[in-house]
C-alpha cells in the first residue's frame, strides 16, 4: 500500500499543479480580454474628450488675447 501512495502522490501533486496553472492562466486570459474590451470601448471616447478640452482651452486663450 505504501508503494501505491508513494507512486500516486507525486503524480497527484503534478496534476494538481497543472490544473491550478490552467485555472490561473484562464483567469489571466479572462482579465486580459476584459481589459482589452474596456480599453477598446472607453479609450476612443476618453481621447475625444481630452481633445475637446484642449481645443476649448485654445479657444478661450485666443479670446482672452
Amino acid at each position: 500500500m505504501n508503494f501505491v501512495i508513494a507512486y500516486i502522490s507525486p503524480l497527484l501533486l503534478i496534476a494538481l499543479f497543472f490544473i491550478t496553472l490552467f485555472f490561473l492562466m484562464d483567469g489571466v486570459a479572462k482579465f486580459l480580454l476584459f481589459t482589452y474590451i474596456v480599453v477598446v470601448m472607453i479609450l476612443p471616447f476618453l481621447l475625444f474628450y481630452l481633445e475637446e478640452v484642449r481645443a476649448k482651452k485654445k479657444v478661450i486663450e485666443r479670446q482672452d488675447d
